[in-house]
């Protein structure tokens, strides 16, 4: 039996990220991060217009002193620690609470309606914004808050969220009414001295900070319980399309036994086994930042042409596969994509019907089995827009198959295909949605 490996695939990525701030960033004075979390973007304004969201249609428009800043709880952490931390603080520094959705309680979106209203400047190719408006609505959480000072009045925003990625990340707002509006300075001869020292804005980027050191001023962590995931898991569901890489025979180029008769060589055409292609759509649990279960079900389909013993076999061939395992995935630090390889294993349902032509007539014999099966693949996963991504990798089926027995319509006949050759490499583009 001859092989003939045709094709050759190389694949070329190329990702750009954006530089980070040169500048060292810092917590706000007044309502520090929560113990352990580090902070990822910030971007603060000495007098700005800012709007609080204190109600799932209202607003409120404030001026002052603006601090927005991302950070990224640790990942023992949920999204019901940091909620139930923060509200625990800010009722004991005598805000009053002006609205709170614990975990799971808020409207499908809101996160996203509410970052929409207080942007960044700078997104970060969405590595601002997506893990606030795109992740799990089921772990969503929320506070508004203010509190009356001499100087004036501090309002807090705080959005809670994860499923981005496999910890929590929030968004820390506060502003500071009664802050210095700045001034006009004129170069006219009549101008006065500029006495007053501006104070410097607070700094934005902490590329230096301990990645699980507190703050100076830290909210203390929660003690409560923690879930058994602690709020880090995610959902995923992947669907594409899968072609064979290789021209590789499926029944072609084995020993094959017939019933009543000697055993004959079955030579493989030159189209070998073409065409092989198929649907899939996956379902994954992450677990964690790194490991999830997956369940997966698939499609291929391909006609197979050879010839044996001056008969011409065209075989139409159908696989059905349903498979479970593990996947292992490498999450960028910088950029919101995934590298993964999994293995899993199930079953193959095969449906072969060979229509044999020979002098005008046509004979249909039929083969229907149940096969095991093991698979390994590598996965590329890049965000597009929202939860949306886009996928791309290799997988190999190893099917596992001793033999084929086909029956021929009407007669008692039966032919016997020794190691078909089912399995092989393939390619997988898809759409991914991860919650």
């Amino acid at each position: 039996m001859t092989r003939r490996f045709l094709v050759t695939v190389i694949v070329t990525l190329s990702l750009t990220v954006s530089a980070a701030f040169a500048s060292e960033a810092a917590d706000h004075p007044i309502i520090g991060r929560f113990d352990g979390a580090r902070l990822f973007h910030q971007e603060v304004s000495r007098f700005g217009q800012y709007t609080l969201t204190v109600g799932e249609e209202e607003t409120v428009r404030v001026e002052g002193e603006v601090w927005m800043t991302l950070y990224n709880a640790p990942d023992d952490s949920s999204t019901f620690s940091v909620y139930s931390t923060y509200r625990s603080f800010l009722e004991a520094e005598g805000f009053e609470i002006l609205l709170s959705y614990r975990p799971g309680d808020a409207p499908r979106g809101f996160l996203k309606e509410v970052y929409d209203r207080t942007r960044f400047a700078n997104n970060r190719n969405l590595q601002a914004s997506a893990p606030i408006t795109n992740g799990s609505n089921s772990m969503a959480a929320y506070l508004a808050a203010r509190r009356d000072d001499a100087g004036g009045t501090i309002y807090v925003s705080i959005a809670i969220a994860a499923g981005w990625y496999s910890y929590p990340q929030y968004k820390l707002d506060v502003v500071q009414t009664g802050g210095d509006r700045g001034r006009i300075v004129s170069t006219g001869t009549r101008t006065e001295p500029d006495t007053a020292d501006a104070a410097p804005a607070p700094p934005r980027e902490d590329p230096t900070a301990d990645p699980v050191a507190p703050s100076a001023d830290p909210v203390a962590r929660s003690e409560a319980p923690r879930r058994l995931l602690s709020g880090s898991g995610s959902f995923r569901i992947r669907s594409g399309y899968a072609g064979f890489l290789f021209i590789d025979p499926a029944i072609a180029g084995v020993i094959g036994e017939q019933s009543g008769g000697d055993p004959i060589e079955v030579e493989a055409g030159n189209e070998g086994f073409k065409n092989v292609h198929g649907p899939f759509v996956e379902a994954a649990w992450f677990m964690n930042r790194n490991v999830g279960l997956t369940a997966e079900f698939s499609r291929l389909a391909s006609d197979v042409s050879f010839t044996a013993g001056g008969v011409t076999y065209t075989s139409r061939n159908e696989m059905v596969l349903a498979r479970a395992g593990l996947l292992s995935r490498m999450v960028g630090s910088d950029y919101p994509s995934t590298i993964g390889v999994g293995f899993s294993g199930g079953v193959a349902i095969t449906s072969f019907v060979i229509e044999q032509q020979a002098s005008g007539s046509h004979v249909y014999t039929r083969a229907e089995d149940v096969f095991p099966v093991l698979s390994g693949s590598a996965e590329l996963v890049v965000p597009v827009v929202g939860f949306a991504a886009l996928t791309a990798g290799f997988e190999y089926l190893f099917i596992p198959a001793d033999k084929l027995e086909f029956r021929t319509d009407g007669t008692n006949n039966t032919m016997t295909f020794r190691e078909p050759n089912l399995g092989g490499i393939s390619l997988r583009i898809g759409l991914v949605a991860e919650f």
